[in-house]
């Protein structure tokens, strides 16, 4: 699901009392939340992936910012999967027109 979308759904939360919504949107939030933390971690990743493929970077520092990369993603993908299920789970995406 794209941010956008969560972040519209985010606002119409906002301007509208509901207990679903009242529910949906610390959940929603937090997803846009892991999502950014995600892609900062891969502009910095790329970042670091230029630098070995320019010769910048030794190999073995490139593996272990990419290890720990891997370990941050892999938390970071879990935890957004979870937050998914959760908010689907508690219709929090019922409202989204998806056509």
């Amino acid at each position: 699901m794209g941010w956008s979308v969560i972040t519209l759904m985010l606002i119409t939360c906002v301007s509208v009392e509901d207990p679903q919504i009242t529910r949906c949107t610390p959940i929603l939030e937090k997803i846009i939340e892991v999502q950014d933390h995600r892609q900062r971690e891969l502009v910095t990743f790329r970042r670091d992936l230029t630098l070995y493929y320019q010769n910048a970077m030794h190999p073995w520092e490139f593996r272990a910012k990419r290890d720990i990369w891997l370990t941050t993603e892999n938390i970071l993908a879990s935890e957004a999967n979870s937050l998914y299920e959760t908010a689907e789970m508690d219709g929090c995406f019922d409202m989204v027109d998806w056509e």
